[in-house]
């Protein structure tokens, strides 16, 4: 898997900070649930580490 590369940044005006900011906020919700599906795939929590 490549890393992605930079975005390109505008922050020339408050527009620019808001829109990254805006951007960052729809990754950080995608992570989030990405991470429920795959503990929800995986059944982590379901158990205990002792309970393998």
């Amino acid at each position: 898997m490549s890393e992605l590369p930079a975005p390109n940044l505008i922050l020339n005006s408050n527009r620019g900070l808001l829109l990254l900011l805006a951007e960052y906020e729809a990754l950080r919700r995608r992570a989030n649930a990405d991470r429920g599906a795959v503990v929800e795939i995986v059944g982590v929590g379901d158990r205990g580490v002792d309970d393998e």
